[in-house]
């Protein structure tokens, strides 16, 4: 999963406040020369035909606050061991 850059953000009424990423997408496909077709996680449509490589970057899943208890916990008991 990946996000666009968002390059009318400044001209919107939220302006420099507004996120800077578009929302997760996927590549639907490899156009060449750094260049590909990104396609909606929902609707599964190709909604940007044409995208630079440079402009898109990697989604990371939010942890949620069990995940975090957990990596919390783990931690803790490889400190104990050493």
């Amino acid at each position: 999963m990946l996000l666009k850059k968002d390059f009318l953000r400044k001209k919107a009424p939220g302006g420099k406040m507004d996120p800077k990423w578009l929302c997760p997408f996927e590549i639907a496909a490899n156009l060449g020369k750094g260049f590909y077709a990104l396609q909606d996680m929902q609707s599964k449509a190709t909604v940007v035909k044409r995208v630079n490589g440079a402009h898109l970057k990697l989604y990371n899943f939010p942890l949620s606050f069990q995940t975090l208890r957990s990596i919390t916990a783990i931690a803790y008991l490889l400190l104990d061991m050493i």
